[in-house]
């Protein structure tokens, strides 16, 4: 086990009822349902790849890009095959991290080309006794080609492809009459994808994020009393790792142990005195930071707020993802119809002129927007 924090990150709002874990346990013939599991930060761990024969499976009713494991067991396992479906048949993709379930962390799931749902039946893509429920989801596996310790799980975070907005958030704010599905133009697919590039240019914009994010190998010189962390909104430490001279010192959390988080200064303090091998005396002062101990200490860690708790920033976030979607279906789409019904007093026209405008500024002003 690489820490001890379980899930602090509270889930996204409506996320519990779409996020899917499950196990498919070949030597049983069935799936194993850990779903709730996955979502509770106090329920009862669950094991996955007991043998390399199962699959462990991710689903929600929406995209995903992004999947955080926290383990009560370090898992050893070998190279791990990861498959999504694309309407016909599953394809194996390579993934962004290649997280080995070997410590806390995560997977990345960047555009994966034909994502479908998938509707799982007692009869594929295995046969099985029963299946936990009925509900079509977009599906990625995962499979071990070997397993010497089987990974246990406390609990996950998936992440939303589409968190800031909706494809109904948009059609809304267009005014059109009609949700977006698989059939209309844009599709719900494309209009996720403008929400998701709104996604990066609000984090981008602001050096801030309001979804869950992993930063891994965070490097930064040894200061006695502490590190301030590089991204916003700090949420779980996975891992600190201080340079020995020959290796990396593994530090346990907690204000008993070596560090503790403080969330709202985004500051870790250490708890306890480290004496570094070696030390370089300049004008009578003992320092760190020159030579092989530059950059001597690293950190993992999950940060991100939550757009739906957040009551200063949340809502201009939804606000400028929307509108910014909206504005890309606007322009890569023929609404001319909508554009020149006469009913309204500001033409759409106007008001995608009126939102460029608006959400730069918003964004602009995220950017210096500290929160006490």
């Amino acid at each position: 086990m690489t820490s001890s924090s379980r899930l602090s990150y509270p889930n996204l709002p409506p996320q519990p009822a779409r996020m899917a874990v499950w196990v498919f346990d070949a030597s049983a013939t069935d799936f194993i349902d850990n779903s709730a599991e996955a979502r509770s930060s106090a329920g009862t761990s669950f094991t996955i790849f007991d043998d390399a024969a199962d699959y462990l499976y991710l689903g929600m009713e929406e995209r995903f890009d992004l999947a955080i494991f926290f383990l009560d067991v370090a898992g050893e396992i070998g190279n791990r095959t990861w498959e999504y479906y694309d309407g016909d048949s599953w394809n194996i993709f390579s993934p962004g991290i290649e997280y080995a379930f070997d410590e806390d962390g995560g997977e990345r799931f960047d555009r994966l080309i034909n994502w479908t749902p998938l509707l799982i039946s007692t009869t594929a893509p295995h046969t099985a006794t029963t299946v936990p429920d009925q509900i079509p989801r977009f599906w990625i596996r995962c499979q071990a080609t070997s397993v010497t310790t089987s990974p246990t799980v406390v609990n996950m975070i998936m992440r939303p492809y589409a968190s800031y907005a909706t494809a109904k958030d948009v059609s809304e704010i267009l005014q059109l009459g009609y949700e977006f599905t698989a059939d209309t133009v844009p599709t719900k697919s494309t209009v996720e994808d403008y929400i998701h590039n709104a996604q990066s240019f609000i984090d981008q914009t602001s050096r801030k994020t309001w979804r869950p994010n992993i930063k891994y190998h965070e490097e930064h010189d040894f200061e006695r009393a502490g590190t301030q962390l590089a991204r916003s909104y700090a949420t779980n430490v996975l891992k600190l790792e201080i340079w020995n001279g020959g290796g990396w010192d593994l530090k346990v959390q907690g204000r008993s142990e070596d560090y503790f988080l403080v969330k709202d200064q985004n500051m870790i303090y250490y708890a306890r005195f480290f004496i570094l091998p070696a030390r370089i005396q300049s004008y009578g002062v003992w320092g760190f930071g020159h030579g092989e101990f530059s950059k001597a200490v690293r950190i993992t860690y999950v940060h991100g707020s939550n757009i739906w708790d957040n009551e200063l920033e949340g809502g201009m976030v939804n606000d400028i993802a929307k509108k910014m979607a909206a504005i890309d279906v606007f322009t890569s789409h023929d609404y001319s119809v909508v554009a020149t019904s006469g009913a309204d007093r500001i033409s759409l026209e106007r008001k995608v002129d009126l939102w460029r405008e608006e959400t730069v500024e918003k964004a602009e002003n995220l950017r210096g927007w500290e929160v006490f």
